[in-house]
């Protein structure tokens, strides 16, 4: 059975709130070791929801329609936003100034 988007039967079941809750939490635990400030932190938990759910969505509407390996595709996505969490790390601050006189 493939689910369609927004196919969730209860997404306020607390069995996966509470999955979603770990998933979070051990996401937050890995990012702690780029020495990301909290903020950075939560846009790097944000993104990488936005493309986990991007391209999952994409595979099961059969988006991908090339016939290139999938799994080769989302490792290098995945290699991708790694390098770009430690590009990140290194020039934060330049995305964080002048907030503080908003």
């Amino acid at each position: 059975m493939r689910l369609q988007p927004g196919s969730i039967k209860n997404p306020d079941d607390p069995d996966l709130q509470a999955a979603r809750h770990s998933m979070v939490q051990l996401i937050i635990q890995v990012l702690q070791g780029y020495g990301l400030n909290e903020d950075m932190g939560t846009h790097m938990i944000r993104v990488l929801h936005s493309v986990l759910h991007g391209f999952t969505w994409l595979e099961q509407m059969e988006g991908f329609r090339m016939q290139l390996d999938l799994d080769k595709s989302f490792s290098i996505l995945i290699g991708t936003f790694i390098r770009g969490i430690n590009s990140m790390a290194n020039k934060e601050h330049e995305y964080f100034q002048g907030e503080n006189n908003k």
